[in-house]
């Protein structure tokens, strides 16, 4: 009789814990999200399409990406400073 099964408790603690634990799980998929810089592609009537997050880059690998930028870019600069250098410091002579 469903008359009975509606009124039992453990069907209704049943429920809610099921109801917290999608809502709890909803959450922490979010968050990990946001964590990545990321956010739900689309949320529809086709369901929840999540991006790929890939593979974790580790904290030394990121440091050394960091530091290979940085010494192309400071090379850069300095090639920079080296033509502003000379043509600031160069006759007109010198330039044709």
């Amino acid at each position: 009789m469903p008359s009975i099964a509606l009124g039992a408790l453990l069907v209704w603690r049943v429920e809610v814990a099921a109801i917290l634990f999608v809502a709890l799980y909803a959450g922490i998929v979010t968050a990990r999200l946001a964590w990545h810089g990321r956010t739900f592609t689309r949320v529809g009537s086709g369901g929840i399409e999540i991006p790929d997050i890939g593979p974790a880059r580790s904290v030394t690998d990121s440091i050394d990406r960091l530091a290979a930028l940085l010494a192309d870019f400071e090379a850069r600069l300095q090639a920079l400073e080296d033509a502003r250098h000379r043509l600031l410091n160069s006759e007109k002579r010198d330039l044709a």
